[in-house]
Protein backbone atom coordinates (compact mmCIF):
# COMPACT_ATOMS: atom_id res chain seq x y z
CA UNK A 1 0.00 0.00 0.00
CA UNK A 2 2.77 2.44 0.91
CA UNK A 3 4.54 1.82 -2.39
CA UNK A 4 1.33 2.65 -4.28
CA UNK A 5 0.58 5.82 -2.31
CA UNK A 6 4.03 7.39 -1.98
CA UNK A 7 4.38 8.55 -5.64
CA UNK A 8 1.33 10.80 -5.13
CA UNK A 9 2.91 12.65 -2.19
CA UNK A 10 4.86 15.77 -3.16
CA UNK A 11 7.10 18.36 -1.57
CA UNK A 12 6.04 22.00 -1.87
CA UNK A 13 8.62 24.75 -1.40
CA UNK A 14 7.37 28.32 -1.27
CA UNK A 15 8.97 31.75 -1.28
CA UNK A 16 7.24 34.50 0.70
CA UNK A 17 7.97 38.05 1.76
CA UNK A 18 7.56 39.12 5.38
CA UNK A 19 8.18 42.48 7.09
CA UNK A 20 11.55 42.82 8.78
CA UNK A 21 11.56 43.41 12.54
CA UNK A 22 11.89 47.05 13.53
CA UNK A 23 10.67 49.61 16.02
CA UNK A 24 7.01 48.88 16.95
CA UNK A 25 6.07 52.45 15.99
CA UNK A 26 6.89 51.68 12.37
CA UNK A 27 4.18 48.98 12.38
CA UNK A 28 1.52 51.65 12.86
CA UNK A 29 0.22 52.73 9.42
CA UNK A 30 -0.98 56.05 10.83
CA UNK A 31 2.52 56.80 12.17
CA UNK A 32 4.13 55.98 8.82
CA UNK A 33 1.59 58.08 6.92
CA UNK A 34 1.99 61.07 9.26
CA UNK A 35 5.78 61.14 8.84
CA UNK A 36 5.61 60.11 5.16
CA UNK A 37 7.69 57.01 5.81
CA UNK A 38 8.15 54.33 3.12
CA UNK A 39 6.60 50.92 3.48
CA UNK A 40 8.32 48.57 5.89
CA UNK A 41 11.21 46.67 4.25
CA UNK A 42 10.54 43.02 3.57
CA UNK A 43 12.75 39.97 3.40
CA UNK A 44 12.34 36.86 1.28
CA UNK A 45 11.75 33.64 3.18
CA UNK A 46 11.59 30.04 2.06
CA UNK A 47 9.42 27.35 3.62
CA UNK A 48 8.38 23.81 2.77
CA UNK A 49 5.38 21.56 3.21
CA UNK A 50 3.63 18.53 1.80
CA UNK A 51 0.85 17.94 -0.66
CA UNK A 52 -0.84 15.11 -2.49
CA UNK A 53 -1.78 14.73 -6.15
CA UNK A 54 -5.54 14.15 -6.34
CA UNK A 55 -6.14 14.52 -10.10
CA UNK A 56 -3.41 13.24 -12.40
CA UNK A 57 -5.10 14.39 -15.62
CA UNK A 58 -5.54 18.01 -14.54
CA UNK A 59 -2.52 18.22 -12.26
CA UNK A 60 -4.38 19.19 -9.08
CA UNK A 61 -2.42 19.03 -5.82
CA UNK A 62 -4.16 19.24 -2.46
CA UNK A 63 -2.25 20.91 0.37
CA UNK A 64 -2.73 23.13 3.42
CA UNK A 65 -3.54 26.82 3.22
CA UNK A 66 -0.85 27.62 5.77
CA UNK A 67 1.76 26.06 3.47
CA UNK A 68 1.09 28.43 0.56
CA UNK A 69 -0.22 31.48 2.44
CA UNK A 70 1.47 34.69 1.20
CA UNK A 71 3.53 32.67 -1.28
CA UNK A 72 5.03 34.56 -4.21
CA UNK A 73 6.19 31.32 -5.78
CA UNK A 74 5.46 27.64 -5.20
CA UNK A 75 7.54 24.77 -6.55
CA UNK A 76 6.22 21.20 -6.47
CA UNK A 77 8.81 18.41 -6.37
CA UNK A 78 7.67 14.90 -7.24
CA UNK A 79 9.10 11.68 -5.87
CA UNK A 80 11.01 11.16 -9.16
CA UNK A 81 12.67 14.58 -8.52
CA UNK A 82 10.85 16.41 -11.30
CA UNK A 83 10.01 20.00 -10.35
CA UNK A 84 7.14 22.18 -11.56
CA UNK A 85 6.04 25.74 -10.96
CA UNK A 86 2.59 25.58 -9.35
CA UNK A 87 -0.41 27.84 -9.87
CA UNK A 88 -2.73 28.55 -6.94
CA UNK A 89 -6.27 27.50 -7.88
CA UNK A 90 -7.71 28.70 -4.57
CA UNK A 91 -7.61 28.27 -0.82
CA UNK A 92 -9.91 28.20 2.20
CA UNK A 93 -8.35 29.50 5.44
CA UNK A 94 -11.27 28.22 7.50
CA UNK A 95 -10.49 24.56 6.78
CA UNK A 96 -6.78 25.12 6.04
CA UNK A 97 -7.16 23.57 2.58
CA UNK A 98 -5.60 24.82 -0.66
CA UNK A 99 -5.45 23.52 -4.23
CA UNK A 100 -2.47 23.96 -6.56
CA UNK A 101 -2.17 22.98 -10.21
CA UNK A 102 0.92 21.84 -12.11
CA UNK A 103 1.39 21.22 -15.82
CA UNK A 104 2.87 17.74 -15.77
CA UNK A 105 2.47 14.35 -17.36
CA UNK A 106 2.76 10.78 -16.01
CA UNK A 107 1.44 11.71 -12.57
CA UNK A 108 0.15 9.33 -9.92
CA UNK A 109 -2.98 10.46 -8.08
CA UNK A 110 -4.26 9.36 -4.70
CA UNK A 111 -7.86 8.19 -4.47
CA UNK A 112 -9.95 9.67 -1.67
CA UNK A 113 -11.17 7.29 1.00
CA UNK A 114 -14.42 7.69 2.95
CA UNK A 115 -13.56 9.26 6.31
CA UNK A 116 -17.12 8.64 7.56
CA UNK A 117 -16.32 4.94 7.64
CA UNK A 118 -13.35 5.34 10.00
CA UNK A 119 -13.65 3.98 13.53
CA UNK A 120 -11.54 4.37 16.64
CA UNK A 121 -8.73 1.80 16.50
CA UNK A 122 -8.50 1.66 12.69
CA UNK A 123 -4.96 1.35 11.35
CA UNK A 124 -3.70 4.61 9.75
CA UNK A 125 -0.43 5.47 8.01
CA UNK A 126 0.70 9.10 7.65
CA UNK A 127 2.92 9.78 4.64
CA UNK A 128 4.29 13.24 3.99
CA UNK A 129 7.22 15.59 3.96
CA UNK A 130 8.93 15.67 7.37
CA UNK A 131 9.10 19.46 7.23
CA UNK A 132 5.36 19.88 6.74
CA UNK A 133 2.21 19.54 8.80
CA UNK A 134 -0.42 17.00 7.78
CA UNK A 135 -4.07 17.64 7.04
CA UNK A 136 -6.19 18.37 10.09
CA UNK A 137 -9.55 17.85 8.37
CA UNK A 138 -11.40 14.64 7.42
CA UNK A 139 -10.89 13.40 3.87
CA UNK A 140 -14.57 13.92 3.01
CA UNK A 141 -14.42 17.55 4.12
CA UNK A 142 -11.16 18.10 2.21
CA UNK A 143 -12.77 16.66 -0.92
CA UNK A 144 -15.85 18.89 -0.56
CA UNK A 145 -13.69 21.98 -0.05
CA UNK A 146 -11.47 21.04 -2.98
CA UNK A 147 -14.43 20.58 -5.32
CA UNK A 148 -15.74 24.06 -4.46
CA UNK A 149 -12.31 25.62 -4.88
CA UNK A 150 -11.86 23.99 -8.30
CA UNK A 151 -15.32 25.10 -9.38
CA UNK A 152 -15.43 28.61 -7.91
CA UNK A 153 -11.89 29.46 -6.84
CA UNK A 154 -13.10 29.65 -3.24
CA UNK A 155 -15.54 28.02 -0.83
CA UNK A 156 -19.01 29.55 -1.02
CA UNK A 157 -20.57 28.80 2.33
CA UNK A 158 -24.32 28.73 2.50
CA UNK A 159 -26.75 29.93 5.14
CA UNK A 160 -29.65 28.18 6.80
CA UNK A 161 -30.33 31.04 9.20
CA UNK A 162 -30.35 29.38 12.61
CA UNK A 163 -28.49 29.69 15.88
CA UNK A 164 -27.74 26.32 17.44
CA UNK A 165 -26.49 24.83 20.69
CA UNK A 166 -25.54 21.34 21.85
CA UNK A 167 -28.18 18.97 23.17
CA UNK A 168 -27.68 18.63 26.95
CA UNK A 169 -29.46 16.10 29.22
CA UNK A 170 -31.70 18.90 30.51
CA UNK A 171 -32.63 20.05 26.99
CA UNK A 172 -33.16 16.47 25.81
CA UNK A 173 -35.65 15.89 28.64
CA UNK A 174 -37.38 19.22 27.93
CA UNK A 175 -37.80 18.55 24.21
CA UNK A 176 -38.68 14.86 24.48
CA UNK A 177 -35.51 13.44 22.94
CA UNK A 178 -34.04 10.18 24.23
CA UNK A 179 -30.55 10.60 22.73
CA UNK A 180 -27.97 13.34 23.34
CA UNK A 181 -26.93 13.33 19.69
CA UNK A 182 -28.19 16.37 17.81
CA UNK A 183 -28.32 20.16 17.90
CA UNK A 184 -31.02 22.42 19.34
CA UNK A 185 -32.21 25.45 17.39
CA UNK A 186 -31.74 28.42 19.73
CA UNK A 187 -32.98 31.03 17.27
CA UNK A 188 -34.31 31.44 13.72
CA UNK A 189 -33.41 34.52 11.68
CA UNK A 190 -36.40 36.33 10.15
CA UNK A 191 -36.75 35.77 6.41
CA UNK A 192 -34.15 32.98 6.43
CA UNK A 193 -34.47 29.61 4.64
CA UNK A 194 -35.03 28.03 8.06
CA UNK A 195 -38.02 30.26 8.78
CA UNK A 196 -39.50 29.60 5.32
CA UNK A 197 -39.13 25.85 5.90
CA UNK A 198 -41.09 26.12 9.17
CA UNK A 199 -38.23 25.49 11.60
CA UNK A 200 -38.71 26.91 15.09
CA UNK A 201 -36.74 27.66 18.20
CA UNK A 202 -36.56 24.47 20.29
CA UNK A 203 -36.54 22.10 17.32
CA UNK A 204 -33.87 19.39 17.60
CA UNK A 205 -31.96 18.52 14.42
CA UNK A 206 -30.71 14.92 14.59
CA UNK A 207 -29.63 14.27 10.99
CA UNK A 208 -28.59 16.11 7.82
CA UNK A 209 -28.86 14.40 4.45
CA UNK A 210 -29.59 11.06 6.12
CA UNK A 211 -26.41 11.17 8.23
CA UNK A 212 -26.70 11.56 12.01
CA UNK A 213 -25.63 14.79 13.72
CA UNK A 214 -23.64 14.47 16.95
CA UNK A 215 -23.54 18.10 18.08
CA UNK A 216 -23.93 21.73 17.03
CA UNK A 217 -20.33 22.01 15.84
CA UNK A 218 -20.77 19.13 13.40
CA UNK A 219 -24.04 20.54 12.06
CA UNK A 220 -22.46 23.98 11.67
CA UNK A 221 -19.48 22.55 9.77
CA UNK A 222 -21.58 20.42 7.44
CA UNK A 223 -24.04 23.20 6.69
CA UNK A 224 -21.15 25.55 6.01
CA UNK A 225 -19.78 23.27 3.30
CA UNK A 226 -23.15 22.76 1.62
CA UNK A 227 -23.33 24.57 -1.72
CA UNK A 228 -25.55 27.62 -2.08
CA UNK A 229 -28.83 26.63 -3.74
CA UNK A 230 -28.60 22.98 -2.72
CA UNK A 231 -31.69 21.46 -1.09
CA UNK A 232 -31.00 19.35 1.99
CA UNK A 233 -33.14 17.15 4.19
CA UNK A 234 -33.10 17.62 7.96
CA UNK A 235 -34.48 15.16 10.48
CA UNK A 236 -36.19 17.31 13.10
CA UNK A 237 -37.77 16.37 16.42
CA UNK A 238 -40.48 18.64 17.87
CA UNK A 239 -42.63 17.72 20.84
CA UNK A 240 -41.57 14.08 20.71
CA UNK A 241 -42.47 13.73 17.02
CA UNK A 242 -39.78 13.34 14.36
CA UNK A 243 -40.27 14.47 10.77
CA UNK A 244 -38.23 15.26 7.67
CA UNK A 245 -37.88 18.89 6.60
CA UNK A 246 -36.46 19.95 3.25
CA UNK A 247 -34.78 23.34 3.05
CA UNK A 248 -32.78 25.15 0.39
CA UNK A 249 -29.41 26.62 1.43
CA UNK A 250 -29.13 30.34 0.67
CA UNK A 251 -26.17 32.65 0.18
CA UNK A 252 -25.07 34.81 3.14
CA UNK A 253 -26.90 38.12 3.32
CA UNK A 254 -24.82 40.77 1.57
CA UNK A 255 -24.66 44.21 3.21
CA UNK A 256 -25.41 47.31 1.15
CA UNK A 257 -22.50 48.26 -1.11
CA UNK A 258 -20.50 51.34 -0.25
CA UNK A 259 -21.19 51.19 3.49
CA UNK A 260 -18.66 50.66 6.25
CA UNK A 261 -15.33 51.93 7.52
CA UNK A 262 -11.88 51.03 6.25
CA UNK A 263 -9.66 48.95 8.53
CA UNK A 264 -6.06 50.21 8.28
CA UNK A 265 -4.53 46.97 9.54
CA UNK A 266 -6.49 44.96 6.96
CA UNK A 267 -6.13 46.89 3.68
CA UNK A 268 -8.98 46.42 1.25
CA UNK A 269 -11.67 45.63 3.83
CA UNK A 270 -14.58 47.72 5.14
CA UNK A 271 -16.68 46.91 8.19
CA UNK A 272 -19.67 48.37 9.99
CA UNK A 273 -21.35 47.85 13.32
CA UNK A 274 -24.58 45.87 13.43
CA UNK A 275 -27.12 48.62 13.96
CA UNK A 276 -30.71 48.74 15.11
CA UNK A 277 -32.95 47.76 12.21
CA UNK A 278 -30.59 45.07 10.92
CA UNK A 279 -32.01 41.50 10.97
CA UNK A 280 -28.87 40.58 12.93
CA UNK A 281 -29.36 43.24 15.62
CA UNK A 282 -29.29 41.70 19.14
CA UNK A 283 -28.94 38.24 17.56
CA UNK A 284 -25.24 38.43 16.72
CA UNK A 285 -22.59 40.54 18.43
CA UNK A 286 -19.79 41.75 16.21
CA UNK A 287 -19.04 43.78 13.08
CA UNK A 288 -20.16 42.90 9.58
CA UNK A 289 -17.73 43.02 6.67
CA UNK A 290 -19.39 45.19 4.03
CA UNK A 291 -16.77 45.01 1.28
CA UNK A 292 -13.46 43.35 0.44
CA UNK A 293 -11.47 44.42 -2.59
CA UNK A 294 -10.55 41.42 -4.69
CA UNK A 295 -6.83 40.53 -4.48
CA UNK A 296 -6.29 42.97 -1.60
CA UNK A 297 -4.40 41.93 1.55
CA UNK A 298 -7.73 41.28 3.32
CA UNK A 299 -9.02 39.20 0.38
CA UNK A 300 -5.87 37.10 0.24
CA UNK A 301 -6.08 36.52 3.99
CA UNK A 302 -9.51 34.99 3.42
CA UNK A 303 -12.04 37.69 4.40
CA UNK A 304 -15.24 37.98 2.37
CA UNK A 305 -18.27 40.33 2.33
CA UNK A 306 -20.96 39.42 4.88
CA UNK A 307 -18.44 37.87 7.29
CA UNK A 308 -19.19 38.82 10.90
CA UNK A 309 -16.10 39.49 13.02
CA UNK A 310 -16.79 38.79 16.69
CA UNK A 311 -13.35 38.35 18.31
CA UNK A 312 -9.66 39.19 17.89
CA UNK A 313 -7.18 36.99 19.74
CA UNK A 314 -10.15 35.59 21.70
CA UNK A 315 -11.11 39.11 22.78
CA UNK A 316 -14.73 39.95 21.96
CA UNK A 317 -15.32 42.96 19.70
CA UNK A 318 -18.68 44.59 19.03
CA UNK A 319 -17.77 48.13 17.96
CA UNK A 320 -15.38 49.69 15.48
CA UNK A 321 -13.38 51.22 18.33
CA UNK A 322 -12.98 47.82 20.00
CA UNK A 323 -11.86 46.23 16.72
CA UNK A 324 -9.30 48.96 16.04
CA UNK A 325 -7.95 48.73 19.60
CA UNK A 326 -7.61 44.94 19.36
CA UNK A 327 -5.78 45.20 16.01
CA UNK A 328 -3.20 47.62 17.42
CA UNK A 329 -1.59 44.82 19.42
CA UNK A 330 1.88 43.77 18.32
CA UNK A 331 2.41 40.58 16.37
CA UNK A 332 -0.24 38.60 14.52
CA UNK A 333 -3.99 38.40 14.95
CA UNK A 334 -6.34 35.44 15.21
CA UNK A 335 -9.64 36.86 13.99
CA UNK A 336 -12.78 34.83 14.75
CA UNK A 337 -15.77 35.27 12.47
CA UNK A 338 -19.08 33.84 11.35
CA UNK A 339 -19.65 33.02 7.68
CA UNK A 340 -23.15 31.79 7.05
CA UNK A 341 -23.70 29.21 9.78
CA UNK A 342 -19.97 28.44 10.09
CA UNK A 343 -17.39 29.76 12.57
CA UNK A 344 -13.91 30.40 11.19
CA UNK A 345 -10.59 31.73 12.48
CA UNK A 346 -8.29 33.66 10.14
CA UNK A 347 -4.72 34.30 11.23
CA UNK A 348 -3.09 37.52 9.99
CA UNK A 349 0.58 38.33 10.46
Amino acid sequence: MVAEVTPAVVNISVITRSPMEDNPLFRDPFFRRFFNLPDRPQRREQAAGSGVIVDAARGYVLTNHHVIKDAEQAIVTLRDRRQFQAKLVGADPGTDVAVLQIDARSLTALRFGDSDQLRVGDYVIAIGNPFGIGFAVPANMARTVMNQIVRHGEVRRGRLGIEMVDLTPELAKKFGVTSLDGAVIAGVQPGSPAERAGLREGDVITALGGRPIRNAAELRARLGLTSVGEEVELRVTRGGTTRAVRVQIAAPQEPAAGEGHAVAQLPGMHVMEIERGSPLYQRVQGLIVTAVERNSSAWQAGFRPADIIYAVNRRRVRTLAQLQAALRAEGGFAISLLRGDTTLTITVR
